[in-house]
């Protein structure tokens, strides 16, 4: 569950992923204390991202960051406190992708209409999310991925208006 006592532990810091293409949202989860808007802002961004493989980071609400990765036409997006370390929202969303891509074959996720895979993949975001605001060497174990991104790597801009 997302901490809201503003402590700047790890604990909580990813509140909210979602996957898609263009205008589909292909799967999402949002910890319970989580503002609803954010899945609407979460949206509006996916309309606006290009379908181009990137790394991109914007900022939202004065204390959170929406990070996402484009691969493929498929975007995985986090928003994150904007406490939490840049490893391990990059860890997150490396293992996210990678397991996405574990399950779905690329036809499926080019051809995949909205929703499709929230049922199952709901849940993977949801376990994901919940061990790397709880394992206290998610951020710093680089055996998780076997990489280690740069801050550099990670451009910030700020969430367009809706």
């Amino acid at each position: 569950m997302a901490a809201e006592d503003g402590s700047g532990g790890t604990g909580g810091t990813l509140v909210y992923a979602l996957i898609g293409k263009r205008t589909d949202v292909l799967a999402e989860h949002m910890e319970p204390s989580t503002n609803i808007q954010v899945s609407t802002v979460a949206r509006v961004l996916l309309q606006r991202i290009s379908d181009e493989d990137q790394r991109k980071t914007y900022a939202y609400d004065d204390k959170y960051l929406f990070h996402c990765i484009v691969e493929g036409g498929i975007c995985f997006f986090v928003l994150s406190r904007d406490d939490c370390s840049v490893t391990l929202v990059n860890k997150f969303l490396d293992d996210v992708k990678r397991e996405f891509n574990r399950q779905y074959t690329r036809d499926e996720q080019q051809n995949a209409h909205a929703f499709q895979f929230n049922m199952e993949f709901g849940r993977v975001l949801k376990e994901r999310m919940q061990f790397f605001n709880t394992d206290s060497n998610a951020d710093r174990d680089d055996k998780i991925l076997g990489v280690q991104r740069k801050v550099d790597d990670t451009q910030v801009s700020h969430t367009p208006d809706s």
